[in-house]
């Protein structure tokens, strides 16, 4: 047995081949316009091995389309639909800008964050071009890629309990189970929910069970062995015989007519992962539409404790939303959720490099304010019949970690996880057959966050850092971090440079005391490090406090003036200079804001460098240079100095976040308020 703990990553060779597979084809209308010669141009170029002359003409044929069909902007939608590529020649020509960035064809010009960026267009341009498979590709390639840290703080909840006919909690998530084929959880063939509560820890809040329409009765029995448990009962109707077979008799009726009776709150999930072609309601999202509406209607007149719960598969997603039946007709959205070796037979649209979080984002985007949401059912597994050597229950701790630990923080509008708590076929997710799974899942629900009770909701909830002010007080903080590797080492926190702690374990947590802290802001700096110890990525993120600031400057976009507390004071007394915005970033005159700071600041014509001390740092940038020098110490920059109209000026993000100084930015009045 041996284990599997790195990513398994193809061949170059085979990535590459995959990209030319897919060469763009002339829009059927473009044979004589202009975009149609610079895709024949484009063309030429890459087979002569130009690729930097492709490149730019791939920009060029991605920029005539975006105008053409207003994406750059509504008022630019000025082409003729004759200057138009099809969804899917977009989309391709997004990646192979994508492939270009990330030095695919050559290190001409290798920029990993562009490269993330156009490969993250081009996978939602496949998506609406309805091509999955290469939608998940493209999503790889970005995610191979991709650096992402965040940092969450824990917060108290002010109320615990909550009243709503849909039993929504304020915060928390249920815990949910499909517990049947685990015997330490049943007795006389049922499920013991008192069983469930002395092997893991904790009361079981949501039930899964299986109905086959047309053949299964209401499951009563173990509808009694419910009651008094204040727990949701979740019901997946199958109707094994296809769509047609579903019509409103006598069977239905009944049916719900005992779903009434035994006044359970009943989660009915008819015709579940109806995007997926393994099951025979696939395949016709207009009856499947119409069939969902009918048993919502019979349910309605019959069982008003019964919830609709619609809920597809999280892959394939480009067809997800054309088998949705309306607002109307759903109280919660579902999804089927898993983690598999093998991507479930299907390594084309999930496979074993995929962030479980991440095959949430789609579903859980469309709807979350919308409707609550819920996994109606899923899970990793730790062993696939195809690989029967191979030791996956790192792997399988690592995915379920990930779920349990950050759906909370990054997806609190899902309010249920369903385990799936069964082996069925090739994978396996049952925990009574692996006693380190079962012990693992019993860490993972102990947090006080997921809840058992309907009508409760969790103390705790998590709430990003980002421009909010924090009082001075002991927090408890944990970090998100995306790197190419899924199995992170450790996670190392500096304060003010000073290392303060290491975390080996999700969700890398740090529990500090910031009552004395004498500084407005704490620049704590987080590393992350991979598998094989080696860094890979690093953030600085400001923590501002409450009632520390001794001044506040306010300056708003185009506005001459700035506001320093309260007093009006020209930004150059002989100009009209003013806060401006690049490519959607905003810049602000460098010498005014420094002053007015308590600051001082140097220019140097030569090198076009300035010198920056404010705070007891000094900070050296050049302009238009994408590295900066920070107390002797060379970092990178996104947003470089630039000079505009022989003034200076300052990307106000990157000082802000380098320098200490709390920002918040208005974009409905586009002002920014610096506190100091």
């Amino acid at each position: 047995m041996h284990k599997v703990r790195s990513k398994i990553i193809y061949p170059l060779a085979m990535a590459i081949l995959m990209v030319l597979s897919a060469v763009p084809t002339p829009s059927a209308f473009a044979s004589d316009t202009d975009i149609w010669s610079e895709q024949v141009l484009a063309a030429k170029y890459f087979d002569n091995r130009e690729y930097e002359k492709a490149f730019n003409t791939w920009l060029k044929i991605v920029s005539i389309h975006e105008a053409a069909t207003g994406q750059s902007s509504p008022f630019l939608k000025i082409l003729s639909i004759r200057e138009q590529l099809t969804p899917m020649n977009y989309a391709i020509y997004l990646e192979k800008i994508g492939n270009y960035y990330a030095g695919i064809y050559g290190d001409f010009s290798t920029d990993s964050e562009l490269a993330v960026e156009y490969y993250d267009k081009s996978h939602y341009a496949y998506i609406e071009a309805k091509q999955s498979v290469y939608a998940v590709k493209v999503k790889d390639k970005a995610n191979d890629l991709r650096v992402d840290i965040r940092l969450f703080y824990e917060k108290k909840a002010a109320n615990s309990s909550i009243s709503n006919a849909l039993y929504v909690p304020k915060y928390g998530a249920y815990i949910g189970m499909y517990a049947e084929p685990d015997l330490r959880l049943t007795s006389g063939g049922y499920v013991d929910t008192d069983l469930f509560s002395s092997t893991f820890g904790r009361d079981l809040g949501i039930l899964l069970c299986y109905s086959t329409f047309g053949v299964s009765k209401f499951p009563t029995i173990q509808a009694e062995l419910l009651e008094g448990k204040n727990m949701g009962f979740q019901i997946a109707m199958e109707p094994m015989l296809g769509l047609d077979s579903v019509v409103d008799n006598e069977y239905i009726r009944t049916w719900a007519k005992d779903a009434k009776a035994s006044g359970l709150p009943i989660y009915l999930r008819f015709a579940c992962e109806m995007n997926g072609d393994w099951v025979p309601w696939y395949g016709d999202p207009e009856k499947y539409k119409q069939k969902f509406r009918l048993i919502h209607d019979i349910m309605a007149e019959e069982a008003p404790n019964v919830m609709m719960l619609w809920s597809p598969n999280d892959i394939p997603f480009s067809t997800m939303l054309s088998y949705y039946p309306g607002d109307k007709y759903v109280d919660w959205i579902g999804v089927s959720s898993y983690a598999t070796p093998d991507g479930n037979n299907r390594v084309s649209l999930s496979n074993m490099n995929v962030n479980p979080i991440e095959k949430l984002e789609f579903i859980y985007q469309a709807f979350v304010g919308r409707k609550p949401i819920m996994i109606a059912e899923g899970a990793p597994s730790y062993y696939n019949s195809y690989f029967p050597d191979v030791d996956f229950n790192d792997w399988y701790g690592n995915n379920l970690e990930k779920v349990y630990h950050y759906l909370p923080r990054i997806f609190p509008g899902i309010k249920g996880i369903t385990y799936f708590n069964a082996s069925p076929g090739i994978n396996k997710y049952e925990l009574e057959d692996n006693k380190a799974a079962s012990e693992l899942y019993s860490q993972m629900i102990a947090s006080p966050y997921y809840i058992s009770k309907l009508n409760s909701s969790s103390p705790i909830y998590y709430e990003e850092i980002k421009d909010q002010l924090l009082k001075k007080e002991a927090i408890k903080l944990s970090t998100y971090a995306y790197i190419y590797d899924p199995f992170i080492g450790k996670v190392e926190y500096y304060l003010d440079r000073k290392l303060i702690a290491t975390s080996t374990a999700m969700p890398f947590e740090l529990n500090y005391d910031f009552t004395n802290y004498k500084a407005p802001i704490a620049k704590l700096r987080i590393k992350v490090y991979d598998s094989n110890n080696q860094l890979a990525s690093e953030k600085t993120f400001n923590l501002s406090f409450y009632s520390t600031y001794e001044s506040i400057v306010t300056m708003k976009i185009n506005d001459p003036y700035l506001y320093k507390n309260n007093e009006k004071i020209k930004i150059e007394q002989n100009a009209n200079t003013t806060p401006i915005i690049i490519d959607s970033r905003t810049y602000i005159p460098a010498r005014a804001l420094i002053e007015n700071l308590g600051g001082t600041i140097a220019w140097e014509e030569k090198s076009k460098t300035v010198t920056l001390k404010y705070n007891n740092s000094t900070l050296v940038l050049t302009a238009d240079s994408k590295t900066a020098l920070l107390d002797g110490e060379l970092i990178n920059i996104k947003t470089p100095l630039t000079i505009r109209n022989g003034r200076t000026y300052l990307p106000v993000r990157f000082f802000a976040d380098t320098m200490g100084v709390a920002l918040v930015w208005d974009s409905k009045q586009q002002k920014l308020t610096l506190s100091y």
